[in-house]
């Protein structure tokens, strides 16, 4: 089932008063079933059968990103290279750096 809705909150919370989400967003890659992206933070079907939402390295294949996402521009340039606190962010595991969407460097992302 295709969505493109928004969910828009009123207000900001804490990801700790968030808790687990009561859904599961995944996008399925290359319309292969088995190839299916669902984010780490999230309790599903998915991951309790063998399912892997992480790399080797333990690099997530999906975050979510605020609005107001600013995407790295094309070519060569990257979200290690747009959003420098990104690499820091995922190797504490989301730990530190938990802002490192606000931060980004202006001369690798793309901008209307």
């Amino acid at each position: 089932e295709k969505s493109h809705d928004p969910i828009v909150f009123d207000e900001g919370i804490t990801r700790e008063d968030l808790g687990p989400m009561p859904y599961d967003p995944y996008i399925i890659c290359n319309s292969v079933a088995a190839n299916q992206s669902h984010l780490p933070s999230v309790e599903t079907s998915f991951t309790d059968n063998g399912g892997v939402v992480k790399d080797v390295d333990g690099f997530t294949w999906a975050v979510i990103v605020p609005d107001n996402w600013a995407w790295p521009k094309g070519g060569s340039y990257n979200i290690f290279k747009a959003y420098p606190q990104f690499d820091d962010w995922y190797l504490s595991s989301g730990v530190n750096y938990a802002d490192w969407y606000s931060n980004p460097d202006s001369m690798y992302i793309y901008r209307k």
